[in-house]
C-alpha cells in the first residue's frame, strides 16, 4: 500500500498536485462483519499503524487521533460512528471535517514547503 501511495505522490508531482494526505481512522472488525460479509485482517491494527506512521511523514491532516478519542476501550470506531464499522456517518465525518477544517492552513503550509 505504501509503494501505492509513493504511485500517486508521484503522479500528484508531475501534474502540479501538491498532495494533502489523511490518515486512517479505527475501524470496528464485527460491524463490518455485519454489514458485509467480509473478515478483517487479523493484524489490522499494525497495519493500520504502520500506514499511519508513513503518513505523518507526509503533508497530512490526522483524522484517525480526531476519532481515536471516540473510540471504544479496545481502540474499535464505535457503532455511533460508522454503523458498518468502516465508513464515517454523520457524526463521524463532522469529526473529521472538524479535524480538517483546523489544522487545513498548517498542512497546505506543509505541501507548499514540502521537496
Amino acid at each position: 500500500v505504501i509503494a501505492n501511495m509513493e504511485g500517486i505522490k508521484e503522479k500528484c508531482r508531475q501534474y502540479g498536485i501538491k498532495p494533502i494526505f489523511l490518515t486512517l481512522p479505527p475501524i470496528n472488525p464485527a460491524n463490518i462483519q455485519r454489514a458485509f460479509a467480509e473478515e478483517t485482517e487479523p493484524d489490522w491494527r499494525e497495519k493500520f499503524a504502520a500506514f499511519n506512521e508513513y503518513l505523518r511523514q507526509q503533508p497530512h491532516i490526522d483524522t484517525a487521533r480526531a476519532l481515536e478519542a471516540y473510540s471504544t476501550e479496545d481502540g474499535l470506531l464505535p457503532e455511533w460512528l460508522a454503523l458498518d464499522g468502516l465508513h464515517e456517518d454523520v457524526m463521524g465525518k463532522e469529526l473529521m471535517a472538524a479535524r480538517i477544517n483546523a489544522d487545513w492552513a498548517e498542512a497546505c503550509a506543509a505541501a507548499d514547503a514540502w521537496q
